[in-house]
């Protein structure tokens, strides 16, 4: 039997770093919603000022960086 000492310091860090990994997930998100509200933005004020065909080469063209973003997150094995 192990010590009660050791075992509680065990499952503090293990909920310790369950806490870390939901923050992290929690900031990756919110980065990916500011980003993605910003390309909005920009597809708006590109297709207000250079017409709709502009606007909608930048929306796909920030779509497409949004998601080799979102891909590079993908863990490897």
């Amino acid at each position: 039997m192990e010590h009660p000492r050791y075992e509680a310091v065990k499952n503090g860090v293990k909920t310790g770093a369950g806490v870390v990994a939901n923050i992290y997930d929690g900031v990756v998100d919110a980065v990916y919603s500011i980003g993605s509200g910003v390309a909005n933005g920009a597809t708006k004020i590109v297709g207000a000022k250079y017409g709709r065909d502009a606007g909608e080469a930048t929306d796909g063209a920030l779509e497409g960086a949004g998601n080799v973003l979102k891909i590079a997150r993908i863990p490897k094995d």
